[in-house]
């Protein structure tokens, strides 16, 4: 998908509360989370690919949006199998909060002009994967999401070593930052 489809794909899923009761590791419950994660991680990762400043923040980016197309078709194939839609993901106020951000973020990153975008795109990379982990972990533990374990094991491989490049860099573009003086 281009960034622009990608883009569109995002504004069209409803975040709503669940309106039955289903745990939040079932594939109904769990795979529209990972679908809406993996377009924003797809759409900010493009995009700095072609528009980040550090030629190392370029790599990562591509290699996010690279995993994360990766594990989208994965997921998109699995849930047509299971019969699970991906367009209406089901969340809690903590989830819908960190669903804002990410959006958020990656819609300021695309409005920056100057090289500070790519330390908002470690930044954002950092917090979003935390959730993703986060999100992973629920479905993980959880024995509804059997029949979905091989895509949540194969994404919990891929958000470690994602949110590890985006410390490792955030750390090394901070500490080469010019101090601000007051």
């Amino acid at each position: 998908m281009k960034v622009k489809s990608l883009a569109a794909a995002l504004l069209t899923l409803a975040f709503t509360a669940p309106a039955f009761a289903a745990s939040k590791g079932e594939p109904i419950m769990a795979m529209p989370k990972l679908h809406a994660i993996n377009l924003n991680e797809i759409e900010a990762g493009n995009f700095i690919a072609r528009r980040g400043c550090d030629p190392e923040v370029r790599d990562l980016a591509a290699l996010i949006a690279r995993d994360h197309k990766r594990l989208d078709n994965d997921l998109q194939l699995a849930a047509r199998e299971q019969v699970v839609p991906l367009g209406e993901v089901m969340v809690d106020a903590y989830e819908q909060r960190n669903f804002e951000k990410q959006m958020a973020d990656t819609k300021a990153l695309k409005a920056m002009r100057t090289c500070a975008r790519d330390v908002a795109f470690l930044r954002s990379m950092r917090d979003g994967h935390i959730f993703a982990r986060n999100v992973l972990d629920e479905a993980l533990s959880d024995p509804a999401s059997l029949s979905i374990r091989g895509l949540l094991l194969d994404a919990s491989a891929t958000v470690p070593v994602h949110y590890n490049g985006s410390v490792r860099l955030l750390e090394k573009l901070e500490a080469s930052a010019p101090a601000v003086v007051n």
